[in-house]
């Protein structure tokens, strides 16, 4: 049973993460859509470790692994299936896979840990100072560009998003294991990711949907790095915050969503998500009955959003948003710790994919809403599973 254990403590935050990252470039993209897979390994890692406090954790995890979805990499995809540039290619989406996995992987392990807002705001000042220095300094010069100078040029922000997770690693050392793990994981899955992508669109064509592929060995990947970072963390006692009553969840749930909308914004900087991020995290440290209505509701909201957007009906975006506020509801009375948060967070996203599905009809990623589902099903097994085994606590 022990074994058994072990074994799931590196298959649950990998199939979970996988599952994620397939959602998050179908039902999302972007930062938002990147909440997904961050809320989901959190919770998978807090449901393996024993640790309580599972909301805290949901919350930094949504928004550390967001922060990544915010460096460009579609052009860099097409250099690496270009065969003259496919090495340089490559090499940029292993960059830029290893610094999401450092700066997310960093910024979620404090979720593990009790944090005061006032450091958190430290925090998130120093960050956001690296964060420019690095982008003013390499990226928007373009002095290492891994996007097409001649096609409609990219701005980057990896390499300031780089100078912010080494900054932090060496502030906080208690973030290093996850940070190094998370670059370490993130670097593979997403080079290998590419390649195999690459090689199958060369050898097989496009008729096969080897983005998919690429996103899932990257979820996959990562997902097991951040398993074995998570070997390290000790069970915590700690309980998750009185939950407020369900017309305040509401309120902080909309104030949320608000600030985080970015296309509600009248003004964008090329690094908002991790400024608006940043906060976010520090407002819920300040109220915790929050943290579950930013790790979960939030997520969703976005998702469903995402569909209002597909749908081109002006009013599905009333519907994305009276959907949006049930959630936060069932949210408010039935997200309790990892296990009931996890479950409510696939199956509601994995909903949202299949009424996508539906909208842009039948083609031939049908097999991905497939996948959708039997990964759904695996993490809900294993998450039911793994509730009953006993825990060993690591040395």
């Amino acid at each position: 049973m022990i074994a058994w254990f072990l074994a799931m403590s590196y298959l649950l935050p990998a199939v979970a993460m996988m599952l994620g990252w397939g959602l998050r470039g179908f039902i999302g993209g972007g930062p938002l859509g990147a909440m997904i897979p961050g809320a989901m390994v959190a919770l998978a890692l807090c449901l393996t470790r024993g640790i309580a406090p599972s909301a805290r954790a949901c919350a930094f995890g949504a928004i550390a692994i967001s922060f990544g979805g915010e460096m460009t990499y579609g052009q860099t995809v097409g250099l690496a299936n270009a065969l003259d540039t496919r090495a340089w290619g490559l090499l940029g989406l292993s960059v830029k896979g290893a610094i999401w996995g450092l700066l997310g992987g960093g910024v979620l392990s404090l979720g593990f840990t009790r944090i005061a807002a006032k450091r958190l705001a430290q925090i998130g000042v120093v960050l956001t100072a690296a964060t420019w220095i690095g982008w003013k300094l390499i990226n928007q010069p373009k002095l290492i560009y891994f996007s097409n100078r001649l096609d409609r040029p990219r701005e980057e922000v990896w390499a300031g998003f780089l100078l912010a997770g080494l900054v932090l690693i060496l502030w906080q050392p208690r973030t290093r294991r996850f940070a190094l793990w998370g670059a370490l994981g993130g670097g593979i899955g997403f080079g290998l990711g590419g390649a195999l992508q690459a090689l199958g669109i060369q050898h097989f064509g496009r008729q096969y949907p080897w983005w998919k592929g690429m996103e899932f060995t990257f979820g996959l990947l990562f997902g097991l790095a951040l398993g074995h970072a998570g070997k390290q963390l000790s069970p915590l006692e700690e309980l998750n915050p009185t939950p407020a009553p369900v017309w305040q969840q509401l309120v902080l749930a909309t104030l949320l969503m608000g600030l985080l909308f970015r296309d509600f914004l009248s003004f964008h900087l090329r690094f908002d998500s991790l400024i608006l991020g940043l906060i976010a995290l520090w407002l819920v440290t300040i109220e915790p009955r929050a943290y579950w209505q930013l790790g979960l509701t939030v997520t969703v909201a976005a998702t469903c959003f995402d569909l209002a957007r597909v749908s081109k009906e002006p009013t599905h975006y009333a519907l994305a948003a009276t959907a949006a506020l049930i959630f936060a509801i069932v949210v408010a009375r039935y997200a309790h710790d990892a296990a009931s948060a996890l479950l409510l967070l696939t199956w509601a996203t994995t909903a949202v994919a299949i009424a996508k599905f539906i909208v842009l009809g039948s083609g031939t990623e049908n097999a991905v809403g497939v996948a959708f589902v039997v990964m759904s099903i695996a993490v809900t097994v294993l998450t039911r599973r793994i509730i009953g085994l006993p825990r060993m606590n690591a040395p």
